[in-house]
């Protein structure tokens, strides 16, 4: 018998969607096709990958990052994933920019960008470097699929980075936030549309990966639950217990509230990491595990590939892809050619 979310099956499934979204006119938007990408594509094995069927341990850190010492916090993430494998965990999370920490005076201190951007900079880390060699290291040392977040460093640019790497340090996915949200956009560059929207097929089901506000944009999620994720990691930055007297933003009842109802959409496990509180959701969006002190560095939970399913794999499920053609009957503005995708938003960062 076929695993419930087999993978030929689901791109046979995925191939439809990707038709019918061929044929609904929306090629009279203009969106163009995957942005050329600098960074070395992730290896296409998912044909080869068989999901595992026995229910598996996964961790979320909750605990905080070293500000804002790059070697320090790349420390203190291989500790974290020893520990997390140790205690038996596959698949271990982190949150939002973990190395080398959320600079959160962005928000708060107009001259930040001028006082504390160049130090933060260099402290950023540089996809193929020593840091991101260690962090691949660890994963296969400790065979445990790792998935980071990270100021990335490119030229003159810093990037919102997110990888997954399998458990043999393979990298299966490595990313960028495509729209930084609200004041990171004085900080950190738009990415073009390269890999930065994707899902993978690995033993532990396929997986995908957002950050933070990405989770309130349709337009990101839509595009993930399409690929038929079993879990999804949506990594925020930091939170603070419910209750917390913290501006609007940063309530983590966003936060919930957007893992919820990405769970209950999509039909697959949440893991929700970030410094201060995290979580795991199962597919109905029930909690199978949430911070209590808001002082633990790793919560665990367990996923059962048994219970992976999608409400698209099923041709009479209750997800349309056909409702696309609405947005480009629908679309307010003109027809642009979009060589890009709008407008992006590239900061030069000053290095001390």
């Amino acid at each position: 018998m076929s695993h419930p979310l087999d993978r030929r099956s689901l791109m046979r499934t995925a191939a439809a969607a990707s038709a019918v979204a061929a044929g609904s006119g929306l090629g009279a938007l203009s969106f163009p096709a995957a942005a050329a990408t600098s960074r070395k594509a992730a290896p296409s094995h998912d044909d080869a990958v068989t999901i595992g069927r026995e229910p598996y341990k996964v961790a979320v850190v909750t605990a905080a990052p070293v500000e804002f010492d790059l070697g320090a916090g790349v420390d203190k993430a291989v500790a974290l994933i020893q520990e997390a494998a140790e205690h038996g965990a596959r698949l271990v999370a982190f949150g939002e920019l973990w190395l080398p920490g959320y600079p959160k005076a962005v928000n708060t201190d107009p001259n930040w960008p001028t006082t504390g951007l160049p130090a933060y900079a260099q402290q950023s880390l540089t996809v193929g470097g020593k840091e991101w060699r260690r962090l691949r290291e660890a994963a296969r040392e400790h065979r445990i699929t790792v998935e980071i977040c990270y100021s990335e460093r490119a030229g003159k640019h810093l990037f919102m980075g997110q990888a997954l790497f399998g458990p043999d340090g393979v990298p299966l996915i490595v990313r960028r936030k495509i729209r930084p949200s609200g004041s990171e956009r004085t900080v950190f560059s738009d990415d073009g549309l390269g890999r930065d929207i994707e899902v993978r097929t690995t033993p532990l089901g396929r997986i995908g990966a957002l950050s933070c506000w990405e989770h309130l944009h349709p337009e990101m999620t839509y595009n993930m639950l399409a690929q038929l994720e079993a879990v999804h990691i949506a990594a925020w930055p930091y939170n603070s217990p419910p209750g917390s007297a913290v501006q609007w933003w940063e309530d983590v009842d966003v936060a919930l509230s957007a893992a919820r109802m990405y769970a209950i959409n999509g039909s697959c496990y949440v893991l929700l990491p970030s410094a201060g509180y995290g979580a795991v959701l199962d597919p109905r969006g029930q909690f199978l595990v949430k911070s209590v002190s808001g002082k633990e560095d790793l919560l665990y939970a367990v996923v059962d590939p048994s219970t992976f399913t999608s409400k698209t794999a099923d041709p009479e499920g209750e997800t349309s892809y056909g409702v696309l053609r609405l947005l480009a009957r629908t679309y307010p503005g003109p027809r642009v050619s979009d060589p890009e995708h709008e407008h992006r938003n590239m900061i030069t960062v000053p290095l001390s």
